[in-house]
């Protein structure tokens, strides 16, 4: 992305223009908004890629403006950080991100930390846009082949099967009216059936908590799309995503692999030594599991093998030698 412009929403004259000029200084695009009315407008007019969100405002609060931003299909995609102080609790924190917020930033924060924070959400929605215009790009060549070999079905099947994505043809309902051989392969990779008629996408996105968006398809014609769903398939985790899109009166639905993307974002984000919230690595105070980005949690041995193929061999510190056992000089010479 050669420019990137972001909207920065903020009732307080100071906060607004020391924010702006730190954003312009490095380099963004800054649009500037200090009602949640204005934010809207601009939101709709310059479609920002980036908005910055105050969860306080005098007119409306900044977890309405993101149902409406999410609501509208223009704004719908826009990238959110919701932006609070440090008294605002977890319930409110929690109902920022089910308004549709995809990130949140507490404050005070210094000027170092906030550019890191949103250098992290420019990496994110790059890779996020390369992904969609892949997909897309995807869906016109289906759409294209179809309409090309309309009136031979040999050729049209050889299309599908000898794609590496797997490509769904549902009804109204998300019963399966077709699908080709990867879909198979997936569904009864993800325990979702053992045979062709007992294959359920419904069950599958119901485990997921996709099936009300895929439906919300039909009844909008808007696209749908999720970067990430991490699925157990024969005992290993891996990370897809899924576009669903209208098709006459049903649904496509595109499943595609992107294990290898969701890791090295995750390497990329890590070797980058810098020190905010979203990098912090939360363990556990009890049993010393971590939690890695995408929510799951590990022992710290495994954890660290995922990531660097590091084992981990178990010993004793100076500390908690002379501690534990202060009669034996384990590490004196």
């Amino acid at each position: 992305m050669t420019e990137f412009s972001i909207l920065i929403v903020e009732d307080e004259p100071a906060i607004l223009r020391g924010t702006s000029r730190l954003l312009k200084n490095a380099g963004y695009t800054v649009l500037e908004a200090n009602s949640g009315a204005d934010a809207l407008e601009c939101a709709a007019t310059e479609l920002p890629d980036l908005i910055l969100l105050d969860i306080v405002l005098p007119d409306i609060d900044g977890i309405e403006i993101c149902r409406k931003l999410r609501a509208s299909a223009r704004t719908s995609s826009i990238y959110i950080a919701m932006i609070s102080g440090l008294r605002r609790s977890s319930q409110e924190v929690i109902e920022g991100f089910e308004s549709g917020a995809d990130d949140y930033i507490r404050r005070p924060i210094d000027n170092d930390e906030l550019l890191a924070r949103i250098q992290s959400m420019v990496h994110t929605i790059g890779l996020e846009q390369e992904l969609i215009s892949h997909r897309d790009r995807l869906e016109e060549l289906l759409e294209a082949k179809i309409a090309e070999l309309k009136g031979s079905e040999y050729l049209r099947y050889a299309f599908m099967e000898s794609a590496t994505d797997g490509f769904f043809l549902l009804d109204q309902d998300l019963n399966i009216i077709e699908l080709n051989h990867t879909a198979t392969d997936f569904l009864r990779a993800a325990k979702q059936g053992d045979n062709t008629e007992t294959l359920s996408v419904v069950r599958f996105l119901t485990d997921h908590k996709l099936a009300s968006d895929v439906l919300h398809v039909v009844e909008t014609g808007i696209p749908f799309f999720k970067y990430k769903i991490t699925v157990m398939l024969n005992e290993e985790e891996r990370h897809f995503s899924l576009k669903a899109f209208k098709v006459r009166d049903g649904i496509g639905m595109i499943v595609s692999d992107v294990n290898n993307l969701v890791r090295s974002e995750y390497v990329t984000l890590i070797k980058k030594d810098v020190r905010y919230p979203s990098l912090m690595l939360p363990i556990c105070q009890h049993c010393k599991k971590v939690r890695d980005m995408s929510g799951e949690w590990h022992m710290v041995e495994k954890y660290i093998y995922e990531l660097h193929q590091v084992d981990l061999s178990h010993t004793i510190c100076p500390d908690c030698a002379h501690e534990i056992y202060p009669d034996m000089d384990l590490y004196d010479t």
